[in-house]
């Protein structure tokens, strides 16, 4: 094998293993209304020293932790998100349709070595109906509980003897 293909399979593998390389974005699921952390994909180093986040596109500046210090970016995300401190790892509240999307995460070691990986956020809508499903299906069922006990209702006094056309025409003769 020479050095370009040795090469090759040596970033190929690294894009695979490591975020921020090459690899695919990790995708995180949420329901419109609830809450998501997304992952920074930091290791866990005691000299991480500036993480910011940033929303893919449109091209959003978030927030940006810098020597301890935590600055939160203009009011779409302003009182929706909170920046945790060790795992940097961005919470995102009350989630809304279009904050579906890439988020990049960047990150400094102390010794200015920088970073990237890529989060996808896919917001669905609430899938939950407590309250009209159950009364559609408590309605479909009561209907249905009336037709059939008319029907065994009709069968009962059709089936009598006595009482169907053929009594009428005994009685009439």
């Amino acid at each position: 094998m020479d050095a370009v293909s040795l090469f090759s399979c040596f970033w190929l593998t690294l894009s695979i293993i490591i975020p921020g390389t090459g690899a695919s974005p990790t995708t995180v699921n949420g329901t419109r209304g609830q809450s998501v952390s997304l992952p920074s994909g930091i290791p866990d180093r005691p000299d991480i020293a500036e993480v910011e986040w940033n929303r893919v596109s449109p091209r959003t500046k978030i927030v940006k932790y810098s020597k301890g210090s935590v600055t939160y970016f203009g009011t779409e995300y302003k009182q929706r998100i909170t920046l945790h401190p060790g795992s940097f790892s961005l919470e995102i509240r009350d989630l809304q349709r279009n904050d579906s999307g890439d988020y990049e995460v960047i990150f400094a070691a102390g010794s200015g070595a920088e970073n990237k990986s890529t989060v996808r956020l896919e917001v669905y809508a609430e899938r939950s109906c407590l309250s009209g499903c159950w009364l559609r299906a408590t309605i479909i069922a009561v209907l249905l509980l009336i037709l059939l006990s008319v029907t065994v209702i009709v069968h009962i006094i059709s089936s009598r003897p006595g009482t169907g056309a053929e009594a009428r025409l005994h009685k009439a003769e």
